[in-house]
């Protein structure tokens, strides 16, 4: 099985420098990681704790970890790692960190060598993260390693073949700090008792955002007197049931945001000529004239987190391809969600779905169901104290897991 895991890593790490000659994203992380070992690494000059990341999304899981811990001892060290370069890219500067990397690819030599450079007292992964042989390196050496915000399906240790290395790999955890019950008991079947039920770090992330909040003139005058229905994070497939929805909609008391994933300039032009509304894009709104609009357009990054504050109902995009985004966003300012329905990956939906915070839409015509339903103030109000309730109910994940690191490095 070793040998096959080998093999893949190569294929791997082949098919990144095959693409990187038309793909700007594969040429990122092959310049990113072709660069690891003559980087300068930092001196160590005190205990340090390594934490690595997937993607952008993990950082969010494992950001409030790392802001905790140097709150609580700036003089420890931080070395952020990420896998991808949508991660690298837009947090290598980020500021609670000491120093930020790429991870090499894992192989056994690269491992070695990496634990050897960073040198790290404990290891965070977040979330998804399973590497053979950096694990088995980190094992080997008895450098506590952590596993947080982890989520297991039973199809993850029944795999042909693959399944029993997982096992193995999660075997190397000194603790493992799960988001649900249905994950604890799954480790416990295989005879993994490292689970801690804990919940989602995330949920403190948007608590802070919510918390440290920034004000945005132009939205707030946009929304003033208005009803806001906030389009979050979406795709073309969202915006395909969203834009008619908004188009032939006749309620003027209402209006919406659109924040695409997407915010090209020739993508953001395509929404804008889709739309029969009125519509401006923030970069050239002004305070005097933005009332005469129906639809924002956000076309950028960094404002829809805190925008949430303007809105009394929210669309995440992402649902009909590989996933949907972040739900908790919107969920920490008491908003009813909609979503398309591929969300069975996300804790957060699944328990928002069954107590009536999220709904799935699958057409214009559900789009449109909801929304009738939803003009019902007492049925607004039950879906506003379900995303309440649950976003009250699971925070505290970072000071649990936190606890645990500062004992460990003492």
């Amino acid at each position: 099985m070793i040998l096959l895991y080998n093999i893949f890593i190569k294929l791997y790490s082949f098919g990144i420098w095959f693409t990187s000659f038309f793909n700007p994203k594969s040429k990122k992380l092959k310049e990113g990681r072709r660069s690891i070992f003559t980087n300068q690494f930092p001196q160590k000059k005190n205990k340090r704790v390594w934490v690595h990341c997937a993607s952008l999304g993990e950082f969010e899981q494992g950001r409030p970890i790392i802001e905790l811990i140097k709150s609580k001892d700036p003089s420890l060290e931080i070395f952020l790692t990420f896998f991808s370069p949508s991660g690298y890219e837009i947090r290598k500067n980020y500021q609670h960190a000491d120093f930020i990397s790429y991870l090499p690819a894992d192989s056994k030599s690269n491992a070695a060598k990496f634990v050897d450079q960073v040198n790290p007292d404990l290891v965070i992964f977040i979330k998804y993260e399973f590497w053979h042989h950096f694990l088995s390196t980190l094992n080997t050496r008895n450098i506590p390693t952590y596993l947080c915000s982890a989520i297991f399906r039973k199809e993850h240790f029944e795999k042909f073949l693959y399944g029993s290395l997982f096992k193995k790999m999660v075997h190397s955890f000194d603790k493992i700090f799960v988001q649900n019950k249905a994950s604890l008991n799954i480790l416990t079947s295989n005879n993994i008792h490292s689970g801690i039920l804990n919940g989602d770090t995330r949920i403190d992330r948007v608590l802070q955002i919510q918390n440290e909040k920034k004000y945005f003139p132009i939205v707030e005058k946009f929304a003033r007197n208005n009803k806001v229905f906030i389009v979050g994070s979406s795709w073309p497939k969202d915006e395909a049931i969203v834009i008619p929805f908004i188009n032939q909609l006749k309620n003027e008391s209402w209006k919406f945001i659109i924040a695409p994933h997407n915010i090209d300039d020739k993508y953001v032009s395509s929404i804008q000529t889709n739309l029969t509304k009125k519509n401006i894009c923030f970069s050239i709104a002004t305070e005097a004239n933005i009332s005469d609009f129906d639809v924002l357009i956000i076309d950028n990054i960094g404002m829809l987190s805190s925008s949430y504050q303007y809105g009394d109902l929210a669309y995440i995009g992402g649902g009909f391809g590989t996933g949907i985004h972040n739900t908790l966003e919107p969920a920490a300012f008491h908003l009813p969600i909609l979503i398309g329905p591929n969300y069975q990956k996300f804790e957060e939906a699944n328990v928002l779905v069954n107590k009536g915070g999220i709904f799935i839409v699958n057409s214009i015509n559900d789009i449109q169901s909801i929304f009738d339903q939803l003009l019902n103030p007492t049925d607004y109000q039950s879906a506003v104290e379900a995303t309440k309730n649950y976003i009250d109910n699971n925070k505290g994940a970072t000071t649990e897991i936190v606890e645990e690191v500062m004992k460990e490095l003492l």
